[in-house]
């Protein structure tokens, strides 16, 4: 037999994945949503894989801000509890003090995350 039958010959080139666009978030509620997208996944027995590919961060890069946060005490246990209630519906609380706790929240956030590059920098009006 030819050793040429026994060779597996050239592959065939595999195309190569596009380039990660890093798209920063629209605002820190649009950000909260996706790392809560994560979470839920996660939690469900979910293995993770490229939920970060076409962002400027990742779940974890989210869970440093929330710390940041909870540190010195700018978010509390209750802020806590109304952006993950909240966010596991992926809407926020309309009116009364559940959306004065999550806007306080979102605030502190997307002063992080606009730092960090994670969510896109304002344009002036």
């Amino acid at each position: 037999m030819p050793a040429s039958c026994l060779s597996p010959g050239p592959r065939p080139v595999e195309p190569a994945l596009p380039p990660a666009v890093e798209r920063p978030f629209v605002n820190a509620e649009e950000a909260w949503f996706w790392f809560m997208s994560w979470r839920l996944m996660v939690e469900d027995g979910g293995t993770p894989g490229y939920e970060g590919r076409d962002r400027p961060c990742t779940p974890f890069d989210m869970l440093a801000c929330l710390r940041r946060l909870v540190k010195p005490g700018r978010l509390t246990r209750r802020h806590l509890q109304v952006l993950t209630g909240y966010g596991r519906r992926f809407e926020a609380p309309a009116h009364g003090p559940l959306a004065r706790l999550w806007e306080e929240g979102m605030a502190g956030l997307e002063e992080l995350l606009r730092a960090k590059g994670i969510v896109g920098r304002k344009v002036p009006a």
